[in-house]
């Protein structure tokens, strides 16, 4: 009953105090479904946390404490994203190779690590990769494909990027203000270099 209660306090986004209902039950209670939601909650906690001091200025101080946790794909992951943000893309691309070299498919860092080629201004090689083993997203992971689309509008590939927009659309049951901006860019773009060849 209280692990029943304490997963639909987290699935209602209060995390603390599902927290404290599994506190309450003794540890040497615990199974691994308590345990397992509580370092997930633990873990939410943690990179909100991380994100808050990163907001005030303090990201020196958030990359300290992330350091301090046990070494993960998901830490280097938020690394490479810091970096990324304050435009290191090299220090970007070395977390994102890093997770990579541990976990090849992780579609997180195999996009992140094509974002910073490009903001390197190596866009031979992102394009490179982008055709011969482009990242397998799916199609429910928003957040991806909008990643994805944005990648092939900065390659000028925008009838690529208009393609997943569209499917994106498409699939969705609500309105996406974000995704009908950037496939209304994208159509004006291709309207337009259109254009001289119908003259």
């Amino acid at each position: 009953a209280r692990y029943a209660q304490a997963l639909y306090l987290s699935g209602s986004d209060r995390p603390r105090l599902a927290l404290a209902v599994l506190d309450s039950v003794p540890r040497e209670r615990w199974d691994e479904d308590m345990r397992a939601l509580s370092q997930r909650l633990q873990r939410q906690q943690l990179v909100e946390h991380l994100w808050e001091l990163r907001a005030q200025g303090r990201e020196p101080e958030a990359i300290a404490l992330l350091q301090q946790q046990p070494s993960s794909a998901d830490n280097d992951l938020l690394l490479a994203e810091w970096a990324r943000l304050r435009g290191d893309a090299a220090q970007a691309l070395h977390y994102y190779q890093q997770v990579l070299a541990a976990q090849p498919d992780n579609v997180d860092a195999q996009l992140g690590q094509v974002q910073a080629w490009i903001a390197q201004g190596d866009l031979p090689r992102a394009r490179q990769q982008m055709h011969d083993a482009p990242p397998q997203v799916a199609d429910d992971a928003l957040g991806q494909q909008r990643q994805l689309a944005g990648i092939w509008t900065d390659l000028h590939e925008n009838a690529r990027a208009l393609q997943i927009l569209r499917g994106l659309l498409a699939r969705k049951t609500e309105a996406d203000a974000q995704s009908w901006r950037d496939a209304a860019r994208l159509v004006r773009a291709c309207d337009a270099a259109a254009a001289p060849a119908t003259q």
